[in-house]
């Protein structure tokens, strides 16, 4: 080779590394747009599904937290019922207590008052038999002295009385 083939021989080549490393810097840039277009389309992704992500649990959360609240509700509503139920049914058992009380003492009352009325019976009627018997013993002697008086009269043929 000559020496005018050689200089322009090593422009061309200096062209042509010039070039290829354009290239290759261009096809480097391109590259990089690339994967920076590439990350950002990545992190956008990312990022929608990070925050449907975060809304989904928010949501979960939300449900959950209102379903523990309604739960707690329905207890705290429950244990009022029930509250309310036992009151009631202790008001009734006290008032037929005091129902059951006051017909003890009633029949207490009725019981006194009969066993008064049978005892003031009793008496009359203890009277009423004595009289009675007394009454029948006298008629007893009345007869039997009659009959005495009556036998000696006519046995003795005398007619006074002693």
């Amino acid at each position: 080779m000559n020496a005018l083939q050689l200089p322009l021989l090593t422009v061309i080549t200096q062209q042509n590394t010039q070039n290829l490393l354009a290239s290759v810097q261009g096809f480097a840039g391109l590259n990089t747009q690339i994967q920076q277009g590439t990350n950002t389309v990545t992190n956008a992704i990312c990022a929608s599904e990070t925050a449907a992500l975060t809304r989904s649990f928010q949501a979960q959360l939300a449900a959950e937290k209102c379903c523990c609240e309604t739960n707690l509700n329905i207890e705290r509503q429950a244990e009022a019922t029930r509250a309310l139920i036992r009151d009631q049914f202790a008001q009734s058992q006290a008032v037929l207590i005091c129902d059951l009380k006051s017909q003890i003492q009633t029949r207490d009352f009725q019981l006194s008052q009969l066993s008064t009325n049978v005892s003031v019976g009793v008496t009359k009627l203890t009277r009423s038999i004595s009289l009675l018997t007394s009454s029948c013993l006298l008629r007893k002697l009345h007869r039997l002295a009659a009959a005495n008086w009556s036998t000696k009269r006519l046995c003795t043929g005398r007619f006074n009385r002693r």
